[in-house]
């Protein structure tokens, strides 16, 4: 049957699929304590082009990584397999589902060949990829090997070491991203990443790191050098070439902000804020505004709240000092704002503006 058609409502199925890729085997500490496990993961694919990912622990890890190698086809039947939804920080596969075996697998090496399915790719461009609020995540992306660093090692926790290498891939909206490879990938020579080749990358894992977005790409991932049939990579390849290279490239920032440039940022007021706010400049800047921390408590039945401050601006935080009384005031809010008789702690700034005072 098809991958497509596998799901946890049936219990019984057959699948002939090849290995398309597979990680290292690893291992790892049990929370709570216990022995130590063993897990890797392939991505399968069968005639059709479905795709799916399976994962082995302990046993199933030991018994079948030797087995499992990359291009080999295979038979994988459900018992021992446990179907569940794939969870898509980790998992890029088109299938909706992904599987677990454990030691009872049943799977076989088939004499029967699948030719190679074309990798299937769903771009981000690195603007968009800034604007991704749920991290960690997988991306497909593209773009040009802007810079690249000689392959170094680090020691894992189990002693092993691993091969690494950093590069820094730009596209046409402007913006670059240093993206680390690892393994094998990262093993391939330097002239693979000379003359500014275009690269597109599939499952690059996405984290915030030290005030900035970077990517990860281990040996389950695929990469593309110089793609030929992708109209993405011509468009880049494109640009560059045409005035992009002398561009100035944003570095992807943090939480959709600037990135390293936000530790740098001018202290103003509310109102200067504003201000800067209706500027209209083709660059970013990042400006720090500094509030107190409110608690509101629910009050009578006439929605009434009173809000108390629990954290002092200044640097005697905590303390009730007269810098802080006077950087804070009460307000009432009037009742043209549609939250009549409710009574806050404000910055004098912002006090001033809801009352009608000046700032004291």
């Amino acid at each position: 049957m098809p991958i497509a058609e596998i799901s946890p409502y049936m219990n019984k199925w057959t699948v002939k699929a090849r290995i398309a890729s597979r990680s290292q085997l690893r291992s790892f500490q049990r929370k709570g304590g216990g022995a130590e496990g063993k897990v890797f993961h392939v991505e399968i694919v069968d005639a059709g082009g479905g795709e799916i990912r399976a994962s082995f622990f302990d046993k199933a890890a030991v018994g079948h990584y030797e087995l499992l190698q990359v291009g080999k086809v295979f038979t994988f039947s459900s018992k021992g397999a446990q179907v569940k939804i794939a969870n898509r920080q980790y998992n890029t596969t088109n299938s909706r589902y992904e599987l677990t075996f454990d030691k009872g697998a049943e799977i076989m090496e088939s004499s029967g060949e699948i030719a190679p399915v074309p990798v299937v790719f769903a771009f981000t461009d690195l603007r968009a990829v800034q604007a991704l609020r749920a991290l960690p995540c997988r991306v497909d992306v593209v773009g040009v090997v802007k810079e690249f660093r000689p392959v170094g090692t680090v020691r894992t926790k189990e002693g092993k070491e691993l091969a690494k290498r950093d590069i820094i891939i730009a596209d046409d909206t402007s913006s670059s991203m240093k993206v680390t490879l690892w393994s094998k990938i990262a093993e391939r020579p330097d002239t693979d990443f000379e003359g500014t080749p275009t690269i597109a990358l599939k499952g690059v894992l996405l984290k915030e790191w030290n005030g900035g977005r970077d990517g990860s790409l281990g040996d389950s991932s695929v990469i593309l050098l110089n793609p030929e049939g992708l109209p993405e990579a011509a468009r880049i390849q494109q640009w560059w070439s045409q005035g992009g290279k002398s561009q100035n490239l944003t570095p992807l920032g943090a939480s959709g902000g600037a990135g390293g440039a936000a530790k740098n940022a001018q202290r103003v007021s509310v109102s200067e804020m504003r201000r800067n706010a209706e500027l209209v400049s083709d660059k970013p800047s990042c400006l720090q505004c500094l509030f107190g921390w409110l608690r509101c408590r629910p009050g009578s039945r006439a929605s009434k709240y009173l809000c108390t401050t629990t954290l002092a601006p200044s640097q005697e935080r905590g303390a009730h000092t007269s810098a802080t009384k006077k950087w804070m005031r009460r307000a009432t809010v009037p009742a043209a704002s549609g939250q009549a008789g409710r009574r806050c702690v404000l910055p004098c700034e912002a006090a001033s503006r809801i009352s009608g005072t000046a700032p004291g």
